[in-house]
């Protein structure tokens, strides 16, 4: 999912590991495709990305480009509403 306030990573795992099921995977929005049967070292680092990923991304729609400094968004996401 991505929008302008979340981004969640879709990562697709399936037995069917071949070029048209990853290649379809991907046109339908997967970040990552993991084929079965999954190894461990190899998943735990692409998931270690994908959640700097993420926090890269979830940090960028907080901070002004310019000023460097928080943004209206990250006051209405931290400041209790009245």
């Amino acid at each position: 999912m991505h929008n302008e306030k979340y981004f969640i990573p879709k990562i697709m795992i399936s037995i069917q590991n071949d070029k048209q099921s990853r290649i379809k995977a991907f046109k339908m929005g997967a970040d990552d495709f993991i084929g079965k049967p999954i190894d461990i070292e190899e998943f735990i680092v692409k998931m270690e990305r994908h959640l700097l990923r993420k926090k890269i991304f979830d940090q960028s729609v907080l901070i002004d480009e310019l000023t460097q400094v928080y943004n209206r968004r990250f006051l209405e996401d931290t400041l209790p509403l009245f």
